[in-house]
């Protein structure tokens, strides 16, 4: 299986733009606040002139950024054209980009104060090799500025459907991958139950981690 456009855009399709349950789900709601409040622990607004949503999908946690960060520029980056006619229309105060967020890494030239990627690193295991990754992970430190913050959110998620669910290992694999480039700051490990019906398939327990990390010097 891949984790491309397609897949994405039959998704938010299919549940009219929100296939994580966000608006109705506590657990998806805390696991996108928790990285914005590690951002605003250590981030004051007048701190912040650009933030980047990595893998931004409807837009929800985007709009956590524009509220917290009223006067930055907020841009999201997402390969769905479904997730993104959603963001447009829930978080209208940022601007989107449609593509890959492998190549946009790897092609922008601009610098932000803050990166935020939310359940959107994990799914890059399952399709790109780890040279590929440790190569995305050179771009994103170009993309992050020297006094920046990457704050992310990662599942553990207990299943075997694919690789990108071979939870330690991918959360192993990430994390390290980032830390040729970033160092860590915060990692903090959360035990949670989705709320059950969103989808009948996954499990209820679905512990996650919030990380907070800097470009590393040097």
């Amino acid at each position: 299986m891949r984790f491309d456009d397609e897949y994405f855009d039959e998704r938010y399709a299919e549940a009219e733009g929100d296939p994580w349950g966000y608006y109705e789900s506590e657990y998806e709601r805390r696991k996108g606040e928790r990285p914005l409040a590690a951002l605003r622990d250590r981030k004051a607004p007048e701190e912040v002139d650009r933030i980047l949503d990595l893998g931004c999908g409807n837009g929800a946690k985007t709009r956590l950024a524009t509220e917290a960060y009223p006067d930055a520029e907020v841009v999201g980056v997402d390969c769905s054209k479904e997730a993104l006619d959603a963001a447009r229309e829930w978080a209208p105060d940022a601007s989107y980009e449609r593509a890959d967020i492998v190549d946009w890494v790897a092609e922008s030239e601009r610098a932000f104060d803050a990166v935020v990627a939310v359940g959107s690193l994990y799914y890059l295991c399952a399709d790109y090799s780890v040279t590929d990754l440790f190569e995305f992970a050179d771009d994103l430190r170009g993309v992050v500025a020297d006094d920046g913050l990457l704050v992310a959110a990662h599942n553990h998620m207990p299943r075997d459907d694919g690789p990108v669910f071979a939870q330690e290992r991918t959360v192993r694999t990430v994390r390290t991958i980032l830390e040729s480039n970033f160092e860590t700051v915060e990692r903090s490990r959360y035990e949670a139950e989705k709320q059950a019906g969103i989808d009948p398939e996954e499990p209820a327990e679905q512990p996650y981690e919030v990380w907070a990390l800097r470009p590393a010097s040097g």
